[in-house]
């Protein structure tokens, strides 16, 4: 009987492996946003951040939805403990994934809000379909609806031109 179950182990562990294959989970503490959707992001104990560039979202080119999108993830990320899902890498070698955190208005609920999804649904990043993201189907459709709700509201950078406001007050 013992030897069913050690001859089992190898087995149960290669499925285990390959159901988690295409992400590759971490904890880390976000100590930098850039420009491009990404975020330097520290191990615990590393001297060193990692660049994580956050996958199928691009920001606005357009100013002042940049700048507020750019201030929307640092709301979310800046000095906080996250889980970064990665789902590949780019070009240049960054860690291609989605940033999970903790929401503001539920500080017990763990790292329940992927910043990406956030962005979109308010209407600050767009959705760059790529069927090579590493995103899974479920991803893609819930990245793909919240631009689209974002762009029904006239939500952040959708709202047309002549609403944008010029005086960098905080309205979204």
């Amino acid at each position: 009987m013992i030897f069913r179950t050690l001859a089992l182990l190898p087995l149960c562990a290669a499925l285990a492996f390959a159901a988690d294959a295409g992400e590759r989970r971490f904890d880390c503490t976000v100590v930098a946003i850039h420009d491009d959707a990404s975020l330097g992001c520290r191990l615990p104990g590393a001297n060193k951040a990692l660049r994580i560039q956050l996958n199928a979202v691009e920001l606005p080119a357009a100013e002042p939805w940049r700048r507020r999108a750019r201030e929307a993830l640092e709301d979310m990320l800046l000095g906080k403990s996250a889980t970064i899902r990665e789902q590949g890498r780019d070009a240049r070698f960054r860690i291609l994934g989605a940033a999970w955190v903790t929401p503001a208005d539920c500080p017990t609920c763990g790292h329940t809000l992927d910043a990406g999804l956030a962005l979109l649904t308010i209407g600050l990043a767009s959705w760059r379909d790529a069927p090579d993201s590493g995103q899974t189907a479920e991803a893609r459709g819930q990245y793909r609806f919240a631009e689209e709700e974002a762009r029904a509201r006239k939500a952040g950078q959708w709202r047309p031109r002549d609403a944008a406001p010029r005086d960098g007050s905080p309205r979204t």
